[in-house]
């Protein structure tokens, strides 16, 4: 389904807008550490649930074996089971209940929100290309991650 934004045009003129009303899903699974600008994302899955979010704190673990991480997310019922909250080198902070702008991560959605904003896709296949590449940028210029999630308050609680 098109993800419609805001549009410039001439006063008194309507944008006409593309619009595709086809649902296709996949989830962006991502992991930023906003103090380094450095991200871990996975994209493709077809659900989101605690088989999902197991696999890519699997992937997460395995990409970062010599790490402690700490992941922060909201109460979503599949962030839920203790499966997830069992692993090796992994503690997961829970945000309190309609706080997601308090995670980071969630601006760096939005990003991604900006790049697939008023335009149709011939299949699934392309608009996950189009975020593949997306998320390569920013994972490759990590000063702009950094400009976009290390908050000030953040800064300030790592002391």
């Amino acid at each position: 389904m098109t993800n419609e934004k805001r549009s410039w045009s001439a006063i008194g003129e309507r944008s006409r807008l593309p619009n595709q009303m086809e649902y296709s899903n996949r989830y962006l699974y991502s992991a930023i550490s906003p103090q380094k600008g450095d991200s871990f994302h996975i994209i493709g899955f077809n659900r989101t649930d605690t088989e999902s979010t197991n696999i890519f704190l699997d992937a997460l673990q395995e990409h970062y074996p010599d790490s402690h991480n700490i992941v922060i997310w909201d109460n979503a019922p599949f962030h839920k089971p203790a499966i997830l909250h069992s692993k090796e080198n992994l503690t997961i902070l829970t945000l309190p209940s309609y706080g997601q702008e308090l995670n980071p991560v969630e601006r760096f959605f939005g990003e991604m929100r900006k790049v697939t904003a008023n335009r149709t896709y011939k299949d699934i296949v392309e608009l996950e290309k189009l975020l593949d590449d997306e998320v390569a940028t920013w994972m490759a210029d990590k000063d702009r991650m950094k400009r976009l999630t290390y908050w000030e308050w953040i800064e300030e609680q790592i002391g």
